[in-house]
C-alpha cells in the first residue's frame, strides 16, 4: 500500500481534444477554466507534492496532456470511476456541474467505495447541490471562492462545503513546500 494519496481527476475534454495543455505553467491555452483548472491541479500537485499525492487524470482525449502526470483515458465518468477504483485510486475529483455526474455517479462510485470531492465550478444548480450533500459518498464540496461558498450558506451543502481559490500560483505553492520539507513535516 502505497503512502501516497493516489486522486483520480476526471477531465472532460472530448471538445478541446485538438488544445495543447501540456504546459500548465504558459497559462490557459483558450480552453474553459474547468479543463484547465483541472490539467493544472494534477501537474502541480505532481510537481509540488509528489510526496504525498499522486494525482491520476482519466481524460477522454489523452493527447497533449502533461508529460509528468499519469494520464489514463475514459470516455465518461461512469468508466471513470470503475477505472479509478480498479487502479487503486483512493478518491475521485469530479465537477459538480457536469451533465454526466448529475447521472447517478455517486452511486456508482458508493457501490466501489470510492469517495468523491464534489468541485462546485462555476455555481451548481439547487438539484446538483441536494444530490451532492444528501449523498455520503461526497466527501467535500469545493466552491471557487468564498463569494460561490456564501451563495449556498443555507443550503444543506454547506456543512460539507469548502473553498479555494481558483488557480495555483507556484512559486508561492514552492516556497510553502521548502519550509515544510525543512520544518520535517
Amino acid at each position: 500500500m502505497s503512502s501516497r494519496l493516489e486522486v483520480a481527476l476526471y477531465l472532460r475534454n472530448a471538445g478541446v481534444a485538438d488544445v495543447d495543455l501540456r504546459h500548465p505553467e504558459w497559462g490557459n491555452p483558450g480552453v474553459g477554466g474547468t479543463q484547465f483548472g483541472f490539467v493544472s491541479l494534477a501537474y502541480y500537485l505532481k510537481k509540488y507534492c509528489q510526496e504525498a499525492v499522486e494525482p491520476v487524470l482519466y481524460a477522454q482525449s489523452t493527447d497533449r496532456l502533461p508529460a509528468s502526470v499519469t494520464v489514463r483515458p475514459a470516455g465518461d465518468v461512469t468508466e471513470v470511476v470503475r477505472a479509478a477504483a480498479a487502479d487503486g485510486c483512493d478518491m475521485l475529483l469530479v465537477r459538480v456541474g457536469d451533465s454526466d455526474v448529475e447521472q447517478g455517479i455517486y452511486d456508482e462510485a458508493a457501490e466501489v467505495e470510492l469517495p468523491v470531492v464534489a468541485w462546485a465550478h462555476n455555481f451548481p444548480t439547487l438539484r446538483q447541490l441536494d444530490a451532492a450533500a444528501a449523498h455520503p459518498i461526497v466527501k467535500r464540496i469545493v466552491c471557487v471562492g468564498r463569494e460561490e461558498l456564501d451563495r449556498h450558506r443555507d443550503h444543506p451543502a454547506f456543512e460539507k462545503s469548502t473553498f479555494i481559490y481558483n488557480g495555483i500560483d507556484p512559486d508561492p505553492a514552492a516556497e510553502t513546500m521548502e519550509r515544510l520539507e525543512s520544518e520535517g513535516k
